[in-house]
């Protein structure tokens, strides 16, 4: 499936530039979020919580 290529009213390749800008914008937020060692420790803990509850989900499996 292929998308406009031009919003209408828009300077030619001023779509693209915006979708340039917004990936970029979110790779520097997730190399940021990558290198925040609180938030790798509490995604870490989640982690752990989440395995721990499967876990006990699948024992009580009748």
């Amino acid at each position: 499936m292929e998308g406009p290529k031009e919003m209408p009213g828009a300077e030619p390749g001023e779509l693209e530039r915006l979708a340039e800008d917004w990936i970029a914008l979110w790779q520097s937020e997730v190399a940021a979020l990558a290198a925040d060692r609180e938030l790798a420790e509490a995604w870490a803990g989640w982690a752990a919580a989440t395995a721990g509850w499967w876990r006990g989900m699948m024992a009580a499996r009748p």
